[in-house]
């Protein structure tokens, strides 16, 4: 009986077939080759310069120059699944769908998308969102829509006064990833849940420019507590006397 040829010494249940850099096949102790016992122990810290985090970072940067969104390699990615299944996206498989979900649970991992489709995992998500202020409640949509509506007109005018204070590079506001927005650093959702008073909410000392992607993910949450604001606006009040 043959052993794995990784090392391990084990007995070889699985055959990798020929390719181009083992062109004559390996008999291995398992399905995947990075789970032999013997190739694991290689593949720890600087044995293995792809687990080091800033190695790791770049390989991520040029995997999503190669494969953003109209290059060539997208492009042939997606013809060559056309071609065998019929598809652009592999998770438009129902076989490979099945499959992926079934090792994400097996794995104890995060619940994937078709999880989320379950109304008791939804609700449960909402209530958590609720509580821990991400969200505002349904029942308070439109109470908070009149809140957010009076702190969004008061920002206005507040960024219109003190334009040169908030932004003097003018940098340019938009919707884009390489555009600035104007961010509320009490949060409007917080805002409304602590009954903080819109005019508060619209201060220059609570607002700040931030990239897109930064506001984005920031998201509903606080980068200052409202101790923190009113100290703020009260140096801001005796700086302007």
């Amino acid at each position: 009986m043959n052993t794995c040829e990784y090392g391990c010494g084990q007995p070889a249940i699985y055959f990798k077939l020929p390719t181009y850099k083992v062109p004559n096949g390996r008999y291995m102790c398992n399905l995947s080759p990075n789970s032999c016992p013997a190739k694991k122990a290689k593949l720890v810290g600087d044995k293995n310069p792809a687990k080091r985090p800033e190695v790791r970072k770049k390989i991520s940067e040029i995997n999503s120059e190669l494969f953003k969104s109209g290059s060539e390699l997208r492009v042939r990615c997606a013809d060559t699944l056309k071609e065998r299944y019929g598809v652009d996206n592999p998770m438009q498989i129902p076989d490979s769908v099945d499959k992926f979900v079934q090792s994400r649970r097996a794995n104890g991992s995060f619940k994937w998308r078709f999880d989320i489709l379950d109304p008791v995992v939804r609700q449960k998500i909402r209530d958590t969102r609720i509580r821990k202020g991400y969200i505002v409640d349904p029942v308070l949509r439109e109470p908070f829509e009149h809140y957010e509506r009076c702190v969004d007109l008061l920002t206005k005018k507040t960024y219109e006064k003190h334009k040169t204070l908030l932004n003097p590079n003018t940098l340019p506001r938009g919707r884009t990833r390489d555009s600035y927005q104007l961010d509320h650093k009490i949060s409007k959702v917080d805002g409304f849940r602590l009954g903080i008073e819109p005019e508060l909410l619209a201060h220059p000392m609570n607002l700040e420019m931030l990239t897109m992607t930064e506001n984005v993910t920031k998201s509903n949450k606080s980068s200052i507590t409202l101790e923190q604001l009113l100290e703020a606006i009260q140096k801001f009040e005796e700086t302007t006397k």
